[in-house]
């Protein structure tokens, strides 16, 4: 599978500018520091999040999937990933091509799972 980078939309922006003048500055801060959980890219060898850390196929434990109901473009709205040592986070609707970044992800860990093997995948609706 080829590697797919992750291109924040202008949400991230929008919010960051939002919660400076509201939060003086520490919003934009705190925002910042939880984008370092996000997922930067995801390719056949594993996952890097955007603080350069890398995490293997073998690493991931199981992940959390948000969903919601209505008709909306995408159905999940937050993909949490477990590792041994952290998480790291997709939101979809904060990435340009994050339908893209859930198709690769959901294709990596089918061919990462050992044969036989079961991997926890814990769904919660939201409304």
């Amino acid at each position: 599978m080829k590697l797919v980078v992750a291109r924040p939309n202008r949400r991230f922006l929008l919010c960051c500018l939002i919660l400076l003048p509201c939060t003086l500055g520490v919003g934009s801060l705190l925002l910042w520091f939880w984008r370092r959980s996000f997922v930067y890219s995801i390719d056949a060898r594993g996952i890097v999040l955007w603080s350069g850390r890398v995490e293997s196929w073998n690493a991931v434990q199981r992940y959390n999937m948000r969903k919601r109901q209505g008709n909306t473009a995408s159905k999940t709205s937050r993909i949490d990933i477990v590792f041994a040592d952290g998480t790291a986070t997709i939101l979809p609707r904060w990435f340009m091509n994050g339908e893209e970044l859930l198709r690769v992800l959901q294709h990596n860990m089918r061919q990462a799972r050992p044969l036989g093997g079961k991997m926890r995948v814990n769904r919660i609706p939201r409304h």
